[in-house]
């Protein structure tokens, strides 16, 4: 079993526990928890479901997403406002929307939820299976682009949008990308050879290499001819 405690970190008061008989786990590509707003967190249950727990003056409350159509089992992710929430599976990818209650299906292969952009009011969700990641509009439902990652070997992709939503960039082994989120189009292979990657809110990318050293690149460096 594992057991989620809740704390207030103002005064390390905990506020409740709750027991489930599912790993919850973070790892470098999915979690199995993650917190809507302030008030209210979801995470993957133990019959591969969602649950959704609210903080109330009573206490934990807890509340099951119903008629998913399938079982998570590779993360989820609320987006920045807290209107949809994508849940991964080995074989399709669920966002769930909080205005209509329902669920629908955006990708039909073995896909992983990686990333809602921050940027207000675009819904948009980074998708990523092998050496492509496919960018979501989940009001629509509508594939915006396929960005294809030019790493050799790239089984797992590592992504992360800029702070402002209009760049994402992917590392995996052998490349690290950086693309256009409007237009799909590549802006640069940075020529190093990158696991993870990092958008810092003072607009550098920071890649962790295959030697375990870290590098930095600003916005300049990546624009420049």
């Amino acid at each position: 079993n594992s057991t989620i405690w809740v704390w207030r970190t103002a005064d390390w008061t905990c506020l409740g526990s709750i027991v489930t008989n599912t790993e919850i786990s973070v790892s470098r590509y999915y979690k199995y928890l993650d917190w809507r707003n302030d008030c209210m967190f979801s995470y993957r249950n133990s019959n591969r479901g969602i649950t959704t727990v609210s903080l109330t003056p009573a206490g934990l409350t807890e509340e099951v997403l119903g008629n998913m159509p399938g079982t998570v089992y590779a993360g989820i992710e609320w987006d920045s406002e807290g209107d949809y929430l994508a849940c991964g599976s080995y074989d399709y990818c669920y966002v769930w929307s909080a205005h209509s209650n329902t669920w629908q299906t955006l990708a039909t292969d073995h896909y992983y939820p990686a990333m809602w952009s921050p940027a207000p009011a675009t819904h948009i969700l980074a998708i990523v299976f092998g050496g492509h990641i496919e960018l979501y509009n989940a009001g629509t439902a509508q594939l915006l682009h396929t960005l294809r990652h030019t790493g050799s070997g790239s089984d797992d992709v590592c992504v992360t949008f800029s702070p402002d939503g209009r760049l994402i960039a992917s590392a995996g082994k052998g490349a690290v990308n950086v693309w256009r989120v409007d237009n799909g189009d590549m802006v640069r292979d940075l020529g190093v050879d990158g696991k993870m990657v990092c958008w810092g809110h003072n607009r550098e990318v920071a890649i962790l290499l295959e030697s375990a050293k870290v590098q930095m690149f600003s916005e300049e460096q990546i624009f420049a001819d």
